[in-house]
């Protein structure tokens, strides 16, 4: 298979754990889109619903989006970038509001005992 959209990753700058193994790891080299796609998504998200505390989303070391669909074609990247964003900013908004919510709740019983 020829890679169009992708290049290798310097295996020294992840842990595989095994995963990759014998396969190397790609990452898009259209990575910068979903970079600017995934900060636009936090962006909006705090525009429209609210803040977002200690939310890194999917920057990391490596993009997500980029490091889990390599081959993925660049003008797809940003949206699929966003819907994973996005995903990301509702799953830690529930957890939030999940520890908000358990430390009412002890909060209230505590009082109760």
């Amino acid at each position: 298979m020829e890679f169009e959209h992708s290049v290798p990753v310097d295996s020294c700058s992840y842990e595989s754990m095994g995963l990759f193994d014998p396969l190397s790891a790609r990452i898009s080299k259209h990575e910068h889109i979903a970079n600017e796609v995934c900060l636009q998504t936090q962006e909006d998200w705090k525009r429209h619903i609210g803040p977002i505390p200690g939310f890194t989303g999917c920057i990391g070391k490596h993009n997500f989006i980029a490091i889990t669909l390599p081959e993925c074609l660049p003008e797809r990247l940003g949206a699929l970038a966003y819907a994973s964003e996005v995903g990301f900013l509702l799953d830690g908004t529930l957890i939030l509001r999940s520890k908000v919510l358990t430390a009412a709740l002890l909060k209230i019983t505590s009082r109760c005992s």
